[in-house]
Parts: structure tokens; C-alpha cells; sequence
């Protein structure tokens, strides 16, 4: 096991999820706002961060709530494929709240409860057969790319959403989004696309 030295923040975040109480950046006008995208990983997966969580056994049963993160910059890709909970069930909430996220995010083939990228910054987030049994927001989503980027519908930055196959059990919410159709060729499936976002049918949902 990698241990991690936790800065300031990140040991805040760790002490939040364990209370089950949601770490807002913004009120706590924190200097540094920057979050490893590995720490997010690993609490969510209920892994140790250090050697003597390891030891001890003291990260078992930690998120029992859910990661509740506002305000943050996470730094390094967002990777939970295959993500699944104890005994093979959904994960506790993800919810994400007007962060920056530059790096891909990847939940393919994950389960989760709950998911949330709100008013987040992104470049891509990907998710192929990702299962959610109740909400899953999209929300405000806008482009982490540097100002200087041309890139993306309307050159304001590329933010692109990719989701084949996923199962939503509650409402996807793309508030504050423009959704327009677009055929990519015929070999591919139809997408619907936002001006800043990109989102693959052949999804189902009771929501």
C-alpha cells in the first residue's frame, strides 16, 4: 500500500466523510483548496490512506454516508471503474459541488447511490454501463479548461459527458443546460449534445 502524506484539507475531507458531514472549501475560505483525486478514490472505496489505517484496519466502514465536497480543485484523473461497495453493492453518494476537475473522470461499469457534479468544472467525464440507483446531477457543468482554449461547441473550452448504457434509477438533471441533437455518423449511436457538454443515449431510468 502507497501512504499518503494528507495535506491540511484532505485530512479535513477524511474527517467529514466519517462524520458523514459535507466539506464546503468556499465557507471555509481555505487557502488551499487543492484535493488528490486519489484521496477522493480511496475514501470512497473505504481504502487506507496510511500505513498504520492499514495496520489497524481503521479506514473499514468509514463512508457510510457518502463524499459530500464543495469548492475543491481535484488534481490527477477521477477513476472509479468497476467501483462497487461492500458485497458487491452500490457505493455511498458522490457528490460534487462547483469543483474543478481538469483531468478525465471515469465511472464506467460503477454502482453507485447517488451522484452529483453540480456547478462542477470539467474536461470529460466518462461512463459506460454506470448504474445509479437515485439521482445523478449534471447540473451547471462548464469547461475546466484554461481561458485561453478554443476548443469544444462555440470554441468555450471542451466539457464532454459520455454516458452509453447507463441505468438511472431516480432523475438526470441538466439544469441550466442547453441540450441540442446531433447525429455523430452511422456507424455510431445518436448523441445529444450541449454547448459545452456531450451525453450518449441508449440510458434508461424510472426517474
Amino acid at each position: 500500500m502507497d501512504e499518503l502524506i494528507l495535506s491540511e484539507v484532505e485530512s479535513a475531507l477524511v474527517e467529514a466523510v466519517a462524520a458523514g458531514l459535507p466539506l464546503d472549501l468556499d465557507e471555509t475560505r481555505a487557502a488551499d483548496k487543492k484535493v488528490r483525486a486519489e484521496v477522493v478514490v480511496r475514501l470512497m472505496l473505504d481504502q487506507a490512506l496510511t500505513a498504520d489505517e492499514y495496520r489497524s484496519g481503521a479506514h473499514l466502514g468509514r463512508n457510510r454516508f457518502g463524499l459530500m465536497l464543495s469548492g475543491a480543485t481535484i488534481v490527477g484523473p477521477l477513476t472509479l471503474q468497476n467501483a462497487r461497495g461492500h458485497n458487491g453493492h452500490s457505493l455511498p453518494p458522490l457528490l460534487l459541488t462547483g469543483c474543478a476537475i481538469a483531468d478525465e473522470i471515469d465511472l464506467s461499469w460503477s454502482r453507485f447511490m447517488r451522484l452529483s457534479f453540480n456547478g462542477c468544472r470539467i474536461v470529460k467525464l466518462q461512463a459506460r454501463d454506470l448504474t445509479v440507483e437515485h439521482s445523478f446531477d449534471l447540473g451547471g457543468l462548464s469547461s475546466a479548461e484554461f481561458e485561453v482554449a478554443f476548443t469544444g461547441v462555440d470554441g468555450r473550452g471542451a466539457c464532454q459527458v459520455w454516458l452509453f448504457g447507463c441505468v438511472i434509477g431516480g432523475d438526470l438533471y441538466f439544469n441550466e443546460s442547453e441540450v441540442v441533437a446531433q447525429q455523430v455518423d452511422e456507424t455510431s449511436a445518436t448523441r445529444s449534445s450541449m454547448p459545452r457538454t456531450y451525453m450518449s443515449e441508449g440510458m434508461s431510468g424510472s426517474g
